[in-house]
């Protein structure tokens, strides 16, 4: 397919026009802050929740259910709220103010959400065996991962591509026909809603997780493998076989499964694929029993030619390793060699993204930027070499990585200085992040051939709730004035300012 002659679609554009999709309800919004708070009380969720009726009546439902065993006893949001968790109900506001099931006539829609409901679930049963922590981030990038799949299909020429292809497209063919993909769109519309970045990006390199770094890569890996089996699990028979062997392939390659492993995880997600069409009052997203499927896709990859099974695997392979050298070559770019953490480049690119973001949305929340800088860093280069400085710059560098929260954004800008950028944030919560990176840092000595050195850092933390032209530069100067106040203040502390 080509492009030429064909209107070329920018992600951006797409998800402004959408205008079936919702802006995101302030209710939802409002819990996903407090859920990702630490100082949010039941009484102040179920509190939130009680302004949209007919998302308390959803909760009540829910935490009715004998999945959570309260036997339709409760009608206390208060109640409802202890039993699901703060979580729990951080995916309900979402999926509930966003997916609806679609009309049963048009076939591509359906396959839209037969898949998005079987990802949903796959994530999140992969997620529970290979990442824990992450579950519900996963679980939530699965529900609303297809979003930009839905926004496209309201342009003619995206359209049409998609019914000449029996209603679904590659990332690949995506951007043949209309010059992006519907993962860059979907990334565009979290964006929109100001959900935390890590989503958006995990969403954006579902196809490529080694293009990210972090949480986003961990939760893009396994959202790749969800995809691919929830292909398998919606596929016509005809189909069925290949799409094994490609959930198989990206099981491999992106979490090291085994195929016993894959088969598994597969044909153990039933409880999780029937508890999800339930949770939508819908029918199971696919046909036969799991286990029946599998079968079947055995057996039709078997009854393919092996001398065609094999070009098929050298030509997959050949892709593989050529998009694989690029998105290698892409990373690097964007990463700095010694500590790992994305470079000054990086950060340019992301925080430039943000505050675009931000000014397409009008939003009002403010956005923080902490500068943090080694104290007396010299004197240990002077002191013990340069190779002692660059053991003690890595392992800070991974310190600060740790502690740097899923929606934040860590990078080293040169020497032996850092910055974090908090895309949703506040005053208070801009200064206890400069506290809590600070104390990381000064938390444990750092080892090296030397012996255990203390170290320590100064932090500038500044913030703003505006994104008028020059946004990015007065935040980083304000950010590198408050650092400088530190630095002369005693080092080892944390001065906050608001850019004027």
């Amino acid at each position: 397919m080509s492009t030429a002659g064909a209107v070329v679609l920018q992600p951006a554009e797409v998800a402004a026009g959408f205008g079936d999709l919702p802006t995101l309800a302030p209710v939802a919004v409002e819990m996903i802050r407090l859920a990702d708070g630490d100082r949010a009380s039941i009484e102040d969720i179920a509190t939130v929740i009680s302004r949209d009726p007919a998302l308390a009546a959803q909760v009540l439902r829910v935490a009715n259910s004998p999945v959570y065993g309260m036997g339709g006893s409760t009608t206390s949001l208060a109640r409802a709220a202890s039993v699901l968790g703060l979580r729990t109900l951080k995916l309900l506001s979402l999926t509930f103010s966003v997916l609806t099931s679609p009309d049963a006539s048009e076939p591509g829609a359906m396959l839209v959400w037969r898949h998005t409901l079987a990802t949903s679930a796959l994530a999140q049963v992969i997620s529970s065996a290979r990442d824990p922590r992450l579950v519900d981030e996963c679980f939530i990038v699965g529900l609303l991962g297809n979003l930009g799949r839905l926004a496209l299909t309201e342009h003619l020429d995206y359209a049409d591509a998609a019914r000449a292809a029996g209603h679904w497209l590659d990332d690949v063919d995506e951007r043949a026909a209309v010059g992006c993909t519907s993962d860059e769109v979907t990334g565009e519309i979290l964006d929109r809603w100001g959900l935390p970045g890590v989503l958006s990006d995990a969403v954006r390199h579902r196809n490529r997780p080694e293009g990210t770094q972090g949480a986003a890569a961990r939760i893009a890996r396994v959202l790749s493998v969800a995809d691919a089996a929830a292909r398998l699990v919606v596929a016509t028979p005809d189909r069925a076989g290949a799409a094994l062997e490609a959930y198989q392939v990206r099981a491999a390659e992106l979490l090291d499964l085994t195929e016993e492993e894959t088969d598994g995880l597969l044909v153990g997600a039933t409880p999780a694929l029937e508890e999800i069409a339930d949770m939508f009052r819908t029918e199971r997203p696919h046909e036969a029993s799991l286990e029946l499927l599998l079968l079947r896709a055995k057996e039709s990859l078997a009854a393919l030619s092996p001398n065609l099974v094999a070009a098929l695997a050298t030509e997959q392979s050949r892709s593989r390793q050529l998009e694989a050298e690029n998105r290698r070559l892409e990373a690097a770019a964007l990463t700095d060699t010694l500590t790992a953490l994305p470079n000054r480049r990086a950060y340019d690119a992301f925080i430039e993204r943000i505050v675009a973001g931000r000014r397409r949305r009008g939003a009002t929340w403010a956005l923080g930027l902490l500068m943090i800088d080694l104290d007396g860093f010299k004197a240990v280069n002077d002191t013990h070499g340069h190779s002692v400085g660059d053991d003690v710059l890595r392992q800070i560098g991974a310190r600060l990585a740790e502690h740097t929260r899923s929606d934040e954004f860590a990078a080293r800008i040169g020497g032996e200085e850092f910055v974090v950028v908090a895309p949703v944030t506040d005053p208070d919560e801009i200064a206890l992040a400069g506290e809590r990176l600070r104390a990381a840092v000064a938390s444990v000595p750092v080892a090296t051939p030397v012996g255990p050195l203390t170290v320590t850092a100064s932090v500038g933390a500044a913030w703003l709730d505006d994104v008028a032209p020059g946004a990015t530069r007065r935040v980083f100067e304000a950010a590198d004035a408050a650092l400088r106040e530190a630095k002369s203040s005693g080092r080892n502390c944390v001065v906050t300012v608001p850019v004027a």
